[in-house]
This record gives C-alpha cells, structure tokens and sequence, in this order.
C-alpha cells in the first residue's frame, strides 16, 4: 500500500543487526512535521501540523530538524543522535 513505510540498505542492515546483538528495539519513523525545516503540506485545509504524514517522508531537512532542533529535543523523544 501507498501508505506502508519501506525502509532499506546499508544503514537499516546495520542497525538491525546491533539491535539483535544488544537486545534493543527500536522504531523507524518518518519526518514528523514540527521540526524548522519543515515546510507545511499544501495539500492540508488546515494550518495544523498532523505528524508522520506520507507527505513528510521525503523531506530529509525536516527529518534533520526533528532531531536538531532544540526544542523538539527537550519536549519529546525525537531528541537521538541521527537521522537516516
């Protein structure tokens, strides 16, 4: 479906395979929408930000805010070391 996240190469190998090693999950999600760098979805009627929309996925600076940004950092769990 149009709507199913894929995620794959090198990175996501790699990840997966310390995750099964160090006996940690973990979670792929896509840009939420509230980071800087992010520019609104034109398509929306509205001005509020819905988060992890598929509109979202391709926008590598927005993922990069989610992690960067000092406010998302403090006030919720994007706050990790990279983004992919």
């Amino acid at each position: 479906a149009d709507n199913e996240l894929k995620i794959s190469g090198y990175c996501i190998d790699i990840i997966q395979s310390v995750a099964s090693r160090a006996n940690f999950t973990y979670e792929y999600l896509p840009p939420s929408g509230f980071g800087s760098l992010c520019r609104s979805n034109n398509d929306s009627n509205t001005s509020e930000t819905v988060p992890y929309l598929p509109f979202y996925r391709n926008k590598y600076l927005c993922g990069q805010s989610d992690v960067q940004d000092e406010n998302l950092q403090t006030n919720t769990s994007y706050g990790t070391d990279f983004y992919l």
